[in-house]
């Protein structure tokens, strides 16, 4: 009998713990509405797109945000730093807002990732001015900015600065390869603070995945209403940072 309530304290526990957690996808790939449809029937509850990457407005990354509008499925959206060519950080910020709105977008918060240092400055000094700026223009669009970023990526990019301010969510990665068995926890046991930064509101927990016939990155958030989520936090839940001014 003993161990029957172990059995069933332990599934309690387990089936608390998964509750806590909802799932979200990203991928930079096209999608359709029958991917969305399929994603959504497993469960992933948001979806991030990129909308800005080499110097340009993605359109795939657009277009893929309409889509899941369309679909009523929440979404955000991210930008990828450009190294190989000059530009300051609030410039390459206006670029993005001035594409997000051109397409009917408003924008509540916009992802900056920082990752890949080999497409990063060598110098430190110049890659935190650059997130710097970023930040600055977006506060005077009344945007907020989350990173996505790990430990070991913010440290080499900015040896673990602290100076970076007004940036209060975190999405962060940790995988041990590509693929499902490169997966970690589908929760933020794992995670150590990155500068200032000391809780995540979202992590990808899993990479190069093929699931409704679309190559994406998996996510996972916790299902916590802002005033009760403890450190940095903009107060902006996963899935509002971004809208269309479009008719359905």
């Amino acid at each position: 009998m003993f161990r029957i309530w172990i059995i069933f304290i332990f599934l309690k526990f387990w089936a608390a713990k998964s509750d806590d957690f909802s799932l979200a996808f990203d991928t930079s790939e096209p999608v359709n509405g029958g991917n969305l449809r399929c994603l959504i029937e497993k469960g992933y509850k948001t979806a991030i797109f990129r909308i800005y990457g080499d110097d340009k407005g993605d359109k795939i990354g657009m277009k893929n945000a309409l889509n899941a509008y369309y679909a009523n499925l929440p979404f955000e959206v991210y930008i990828t730093h450009t190294f190989d060519v000059f530009r300051l950080g609030d410039q390459e910020f206006e670029k993005m807002y001035w594409f997000a709105r051109d397409n009917n977008m408003n924008l509540d918060r916009v992802w900056l990732q920082v990752t890949d240092p080999i497409n990063w400055e060598y110098h430190e000094e110049i890659n935190v001015k650059y997130i710097t700026d970023f930040v600055k223009a977006s506060w005077y669009r009344k945007v907020k900015v989350g990173l996505f970023t790990s430990w070991y990526d913010y440290n080499l990019i900015t040896v673990n600065t602290t100076k970076i301010q007004d940036v209060e969510d975190i999405w962060y990665w940790n995988q041990l390869g590509r693929g499902v068995q490169g997966e970690s926890e589908k929760d933020f046991e794992d995670f150590r603070p990155i500068g200032p930064f000391v809780k995540p509101l979202i992590k990808q927990f899993g990479s190069q995945e093929t699931v409704c016939g679309v190559l994406i990155n998996r996510n996972v958030y916790k299902n916590i209403y802002p005033h009760n989520l403890q450190g940095n936090f903009s107060g902006i839940p996963l899935g509002f940072g971004a809208n269309f001014t479009v008719n359905k």
